[in-house]
């Protein structure tokens, strides 16, 4: 099925078939020659699960579920799944937050500082 979508029904650009041909390999790896029908929403949460338990940080889990999700869809719009049964429909990406800005270090205030006119100096000063 994913050679199908990426050959037939892809809309993906070449920059992000490039950036997802790691993620596609795997998948293919997990789920190897299973008919995408046999495939459950359990087998997915496990999937991702296992990879959680592997290390592999939120944003990746997500972007492997995008692309099953992405697969899937067309796979019911092909009818090999049910769309009623589209196992990826049901699981849910993982809230991400947001990744917090490094703080600059005192040396770096300091040099910043040191660059600014006596005017905006005082704007950026924060005590």
């Amino acid at each position: 099925m994913v050679e199908e979508y990426l050959n037939k029904g892809s809309r993906w650009s070449e920059n992000t078939r490039r950036g997802t041909k790691s993620v596609l390999n795997q998948l293919v790896a997990e789920f190897g020659e299973r008919p995408v029908a046999d495939i459950r929403g359990i087998d997915i949460e496990a999937y991702l699960a296992k990879r959680r338990d592997d290390g592999l940080p939120k944003s990746s889990r997500n972007r492997i579920l995008a692309a099953l999700k992405s697969i899937f869809r067309k796979a019911a719009e092909w009818g090999y799944v049910p769309r009623d049964r589209d196992p990826a429909a049901a699981v849910t990406m993982e809230a991400e937050g947001q990744k917090q800005p490094d703080p600059y270090t005192g040396d770096e205030v300091r040099k910043l500082l040191a660059e600014l006119e006596p005017r905006h100096r005082r704007v950026a000063e924060v005590k």
